[in-house]
């Protein structure tokens, strides 16, 4: 008897067991999810779309970037290009016929021209130029003396890569005038032949008939006359020209030059 009760429970039991794993092999039945029907709130659906409508739409935050000026703004004059130094940037140089960018530096020499700045600001004016609607004009070139007078004087070799760097653009040399400071000039004054500027003069002129766009380069030579007196061309005895340092012009020495550039270049002026 204990032998058959204890199989009559186990039996129960997997019974139970079987009716458990019965159940979880069915699926189960799907929840029915709740609606609100939309009969009989269309008028509250209307007076929030209404409501609505009235709301501002936020517009968009455009970034525009302008390239180029519009055609209206855009001026047809021709932009010539101004580099050089000290004595170049301070000469108000003015073009009768269009504008000037002005971008000579105090202490440049052809050397520096040369070796960078030139094709950096040539490329900066061509730009300019584009964006403005100016017709390219004339590159001057006007270096007062810093390689002349220093201690390994101007090289020609430095004028040539400086025209290089210009491209085929049209040019203006202006060759430099002499300095009081730098010469030891005796009261009677030294003759202009002997002056460091009168070699760089030369120097200039013969970088210039070398370059390969020679016909489009032109050379305003022996600046340093008009600083001098007498029919000996005696320099040294204007003092009035210069600035106190003896180095720089002063407007006295600016207006000596300016009926000389526009004698031989119409299009530009001096204005001291």
């Amino acid at each position: 008897m204990p032998r058959r009760g204890r199989i009559t429970r186990m039996w129960r039991r997997l019974k139970s067991l079987e009716a458990q794993v019965s159940e979880l092999r069915q699926p189960p039945e799907p929840q029915r999810a709740s609606a609100t029907p939309l009969e009989g709130q269309w008028d509250v659906i209307d007076q929030v779309m209404a409501g609505a409508s009235h709301q501002p739409c936020a517009e968009l935050e455009t970034e525009v970037t302008v390239t180029g000026a519009p055609a209206a703004e855009q001026d047809p004059r021709p932009c010539h290009l101004l580099i050089g130094d000290s004595i170049a940037r301070d000469a108000s140089l003015v073009a009768v016929d269009g504008v000037i960018l002005n971008l000579a530096n105090g202490g440049a020499t052809f050397r520096k021209l040369a070796e960078t700045t030139a094709a950096k600001k040539v490329t900066q004016w061509q730009e300019f130029c584009r964006v403005n609607g100016h017709r390219r004009g004339t590159i001057v070139i006007w270096c007062g003396g810093n390689d002349a007078y220093s201690d390994g004087g101007l090289r020609k070799e430095d004028v040539a890569r400086t025209l290089a760097a210009c491209g085929d653009e049209e040019i203006l040399l202006i060759c430099p005038t002499p300095r009081l400071r730098g010469h030891r000039c005796d009261p009677d004054g030294i003759n202009w032949r002997t002056t460091k500027a009168y070699f760089a003069d030369a120097t200039i002129a013969a970088a210039a008939g070398e370059a390969p766009n020679e016909r489009r380069v032109s050379v305003l030579r022996h600046m340093g006359r008009l600083f001098c007196v007498g029919s000996k061309q005696t320099f040294g005895k204007r003092a009035d020209l210069f600035a106190k340092d003896g180095i720089h012009l002063s407007a006295a020495g600016y207006r000596r030059l300016a009926d000389r550039i526009s004698a031989n270049f119409d299009w530009l002026e001096i204005r001291h």
